[in-house]
């Protein structure tokens, strides 16, 4: 019995000692592992579907009946939590949702319904409660006016006037240059300002017509929405709204190619050359007439529904709204051209619309149809007591939309459908708006009858002729260049009214280190002039400030150029437009006045090897007088009395180093391309922006998931000599903000195997210690004797996760190649030591 207790009491204390410890542990490390491999498989999910880690915000959402009995199979019947409907009144009910939730109902009822949507958005619960009791009564609620069709004189010239080729130039910039218009893609936001852009430049000779951004909060929608405005000549206070929604999406993640040909750059098209057509015409109508661009329309009609609620609040007295969302397919099993929509719409003002299409295009065949809760933007309104008309492209929707198919070669390459609703819309303005068509001269010449005696009427002082810059695109000029470095760059951004880079950029050749380069204007009507001014790049670009006269450049302006005029048979250079080894940000030059209808710069040599030009001016009007160049006074150079000089203990200098410069920056003039990408958000431009993180910008992905090799090259702005290249990678955790240190490895999205290298002049090289296999270091650092070259690239030969992701690739001149930036220099942690003992006893012990 004794021994027995001793063995008992042994084993008990190397239990507690020993035993215990290690089971702790094991749970512990169990856990850990257990979460880890979660972590590790939500995230690959997670970069797989996203790779940039969108904004995972949290709403409300208010849905029907039916899309409610859909919610709760998509979701699942055991999610109790999810399933249980926070407030319903009649047939709809309030659910709260996480931005990646509503994306996937979106899909999902676009599979089932095949629509957009299915649900509204509400940034409040108050909001959603205020949806329900605002939908009961929206029909009640929605005004009454008078619908009449008599004024055909006016409308039908209107109708005359539409083009099916402007219509398609407008679905092709918007589907082809901007692939994915979604509200919170950087690309959705650039597409917003060339809508804007194209209104303004149409309402340039209407001095009435106002085009402006509708800002949303930032949690509603980075995109803003944009509103067109023509004032009424007699009731200013009634207000006709026509919208159609800008965004796109593709279901399959937020970065994936959305060309929303259809959906809906065709409804913006149609819209846009309505504007054009009235615009033109010069068509003034009694009512207030709104265009509008709405954002965020596939993920909750968000634009709308806020612009609609901002209106009712107040007050605004709407007295209609048309909604063109999807206009140009025209299903080949569909006999109907018009499917005018009969759910949370106006059922008088529906037959209004049916009457405008029977009266001015007769040969169209028109239906109705259905789409259900929150189906486009035409409900916002509704629900908030206006009456709205959703005329449809047909009773069969385009099975393309939502995906990357979404093309204008879907729909035969043509418009032609599309000029149909133009073609409503156009009437729907002149019926409900009313209004004439404006004349050429409305202000008759007067008979002047003399005064048989007249008191001599002494002669007046002059005044001076108001000065004008007929160059600008809201004066009516437009723009074209030889080249440009896409839409960021285009020409356009050269006559919008900014002068420095850092407000709107700047037009920029696209042909590197080639030269000569032409920007050209073309005024609206010849037009007398007397001085152009050009803006070049400041050096620091960042600055909002307008240069002055005294500005000058040392990285990226134009050097040697000549401003030039059309003579009416060839182009001329102005006086003094001759201009050589420029250091000027701004040049003025001015002239005797001459007559012309176009002028143009041709740049003979520019910095950084582009040609950029911030703002080109030309100005008509006024008295000019020229600003001499100052003769610069010459100080005398000093006659320096010589020290003696003391005895000293010879000692052996400290040299200055170089400068250290990143030759490989977008900022230092260099351009990044690649063998493909993953679309805008993950353009090879991305991997030279400055930034070592994917938190703070993502990077270069490419285009062909599983199909490897891929390459990033980097064209420097001119030969350079560099002794060292950095490769940046994604490291595991990348919503992280801090830069990675020669230590950081990751596991989950990196590139593996790869080759640095560099161009010889006749052959891709690859640089001393560049060719990395077997690689898990988020940043590979290579340094090597000095090479000078124009360009380097990135081979990569295998990526994890499928794909080539570069964060960051950089290329470095001059001395200090080996020294440890200080964010790499950084000492470890003791939680970094721990981490690293405790992982040894897991992988050891266990």
């Amino acid at each position: 019995m004794t021994r027995l207790l001793v063995r008992r009491k042994l084993y008990l204390r190397l239990f507690l000692f020993v035993g215990l410890p290690l089971l702790a542990l094991t749970v512990v490390f169990g856990s850990i592992k257990s979460l880890a491999e979660s972590h590790k498989s939500s995230a690959a999910q997670q970069i797989a579907n996203d790779d940039a880690a969108k904004t995972s915000s949290v709403g409300w959402i208010t849905v029907d009946a039916r899309e409610f009995a859909h919610l709760k199979k998509f979701i699942g019947e055991s999610d109790d939590n999810q399933l249980n409907a926070l407030e319903t009144r009649g047939s709809l009910s309030i659910f709260q949702l996480g931005e990646q939730q509503i994306l996937e109902l979106s899909r999902n009822m676009h599979d089932e319904f095949n629509k957009c949507g299915g649900f509204v958005w509400h940034e409040t619960l108050a909001d959603a409660q205020a949806a329900l009791v605002e939908n009961a009564r929206a029909d009640a609620a929605q005004q009454a006016v008078a619908y009449t069709i008599d004024n055909y004189a006016n409308v039908q010239p209107l109708i005359a006037e539409s083009k099916e080729a402007q219509i398609r130039e407008t679905i092709i910039r918007l589907s082809t240059d901007y692939p994915n218009r979604r509200f919170n893609q950087p690309s959705g936001m650039a597409s917003a300002a060339w809508i804007k852009n194209k209104w303004t430049q149409l309402a340039a000779n209407r001095s009435d017509v106002s085009v402006e951004y509708f800002v949303h909060p930032e949690t509603t929608s980075p995109q803003p929405s944009i509103i067109l405005t023509v004032p009424g000549t007699v009731f200013p206070n009634e207000v006709v709204v026509l919208g159609g929604h800008q965004d796109s999406i593709n279901l399959n993640g937020p970065t994936f190619n959305a060309p929303g040909a259809d959906d809906d750059a065709s409804g913006i098209a149609s819209l846009t050359e309505a504007i054009r057509v009235l615009l033109a015409k010069n068509f003034r109508p009694q009512r207030t007439v709104k265009f509008m661009a709405y954002a965020a329309e596939e993920i909750g009609l968000r634009g709308s529904n806020e612009i609609a609620a901002d209106f009712q609040r107040r007050g605004v007295n709407v007295v209609g709204v048309l909604q063109l969302d999807m206009t140009n397919y025209k299903s080949v099993s569909s006999a109907a051209d018009i499917a005018i929509i009969t759910d949370l719409t106006n059922a008088a003002q529906n037959q209004f619309v049916r009457d405008l299409i029977t009266t001015y295009q007769p040969s169209l065949t028109v239906t109705t149809s259905t789409c259900g809760y929150g189906c486009s933007d035409h409900a916002s309104w509704n629900n908030k007591g206006y009456a709205a008309s959703f005329p449809f492209e047909g009773a069969r929707s385009n099975p393309n939309i939502h995906s990357v198919n979404d093309t204008l070669e879907q729909m035969g390459n043509n418009a032609a459908h599309a000029v149909k609703f133009t073609n409503i819309a156009l009437s729907y303005v002149g019926e409900l708006a009313k209004g004439t068509l404006g004349a050429t001269s409305t202000t008759p010449t007067p008979t002047v009858t003399p005064s048989p005696t007249a008191t001599p009427t002494p002669t007046p002082t002059p005044t001076p002729a108001t000065r004008r810059n007929v160059a600008l695109a809201a004066n009516g000029a437009n723009v074209s260049a030889s080249s440009d470095s896409g839409a960021s760059y285009a020409p356009a951004l050269a006559i919008d009214g900014n002068r420095t880079w850092a407000a709107s950029a700047g037009w920029r050749d696209g042909t590197a280190n080639n030269f000569p380069d032409w920007l050209q204007v073309n005024f609206d009507s010849i037009k007398t002039i007397n001085e152009i001014d050009v803006y070049a790049v400041r050096d620091d670009y960042t600055n909002y400030d307008e240069p002055t006269a005294d500005t000058k450049f040392s990285l990226y302006g134009i050097t040697d150029f000549d401003v030039q005029y059309w003579d009416g048979s060839n182009w001329a250079t102005v006086s003094g437009g001759s201009v050589r080894n420029n250091d000027r940000v701004l040049t003025k030059i001015v002239f005797s006045a001459i007559s012309t209808s176009r002028i143009r710069i041709v740049v003979n040599s520019g910095q950084s090897g582009y040609s950029r030009i911030v703002e080109l001016e030309a100005w008509s009007g006024g008295i000019v007088t020229p600003t001499p160049t100052p003769t610069p006074t010459i100080t005398p150079t000093p006659t320096i009395t010589p020290n003696p000089t003391p005895t000293a203990t010879p000692a052996t200098p400290t040299p200055t180093p170089s400068v250290r410069i990143n030759v490989a920056a977008a900022s230092n003039g260099a351009v990044a391309t690649a063998s493909t990408d993953s679309g805008t958000a993950y353009a090879a431009s991305g991997a030279i922006n400055g930034s070592r993180v994917w938190a703070n910008g993502a990077g270069w992905r490419d285009g062909t998931p599983n199909v490897f090799s891929d390459w990033l090259q980097v064209d420097f702005a001119a030969a350079r000599t560099i002794n060292e290249v950095r490769v940046y990678a994604v490291r595991d955790d990348y919503t992280n903000f801090e830069e990675p240190t020669a230590d950081t490895k990751f596991s989950l999205y990196g590139i593996t195997d790869f080759d640095v290298q560099y161009w010889d002049g006749v052959n891709w090289a690859t640089v001393p210690n560049g060719s990395v296999t077997n690689n898990d270091k988020v940043l590979t650092k290579i340094t090597f004797s000095p090479i000078t070259t124009g360009k380097i690239r990135v081979v990569v030969n295998n990526g994890q996760s499928g794909y080539s992701r570069i964060v960051e690739l950089e290329a470095w001149s001059g001395d200090g190649g080996n020294s440890l930036t200080s964010s790499e220099a950084r000492s470890s942690t003791f939680g970094d030591w721990m981490s690293s003992v405790l992982f040894y006893i897991k992988t050891q012990l266990f």
